[in-house]
């Protein structure tokens, strides 16, 4: 079976999610409109933030979705949200055709900037990966070894976006608030 094609803008995204959108509301036609709210949340992190992290709060979120199916996709995942689409990494990287959803792990030889993740942000989050068989790395976000998450990590990598401030991280949290209303 062919490889399905790389999604690399926003408007092959938004043609993919109105075919599954299409499917997912024969099942659950109640749920149109949260549909209709996390597309344009989708497509607005395109537009406000440029790069490709709206494509890996994407991913990450149907990810989450499919672990909590009774969670509203209307609603935005925060930490998510800060972590992929303020950090400067997810902003700057742009996949190629050929990766595997743009997200494998690549060379450590790399700027931090230039490099994708693939790493599992449930397994990085409080609440850690559930999934059986996690297509992501378990591995820390902040340092990038294995063994233990960024909740539990004691090195502070100056690569990693970090809020300045509590203003900062409040003004970033406000931002994403607009968008859960």
């Amino acid at each position: 079976m062919p490889k399905p094609p790389t999604i690399m803008s926003i408007e092959q995204w938004t043609s993919a999610f109105i075919i599954f959108m299409s499917v997912y509301l024969e099942v659950h036609n109640d749920r149109a409109i949260e549909m209709l709210q996390y597309m344009d949340i989708v497509r607005s992190a395109a537009q406000q933030y440029g790069g490709m992290g709206w494509r890996t709060y994407d991913i990450q979120f149907r990810l989450k979705q499919s672990m909590q199916p009774s969670k509203s996709w209307s609603a935005i995942d925060s930490e998510l949200w800060l972590r992929v689409l303020l950090a400067p990494a997810s902003r700057n990287f742009r996949p190629s055709a050929g990766s595997f959803s743009g997200l494998q792990q690549q060379s450590r030889s790399e700027p931090p900037s230039s490099r994708p993740t693939g790493i599992c942000w449930a397994f990085n989050g409080t609440g850690g990966c559930k999934r059986t068989n996690c297509a992501f790395q378990h591995r820390c976000s902040t340092c990038r070894k294995f063994g233990h998450a960024a909740t539990k990590c004691n090195v502070r990598d100056a690569s990693v976006a970090r809020p300045k401030s509590a203003s900062f991280a409040q003004k970033s949290v406000a931002r994403v608030g607009q968008h859960t209303n």
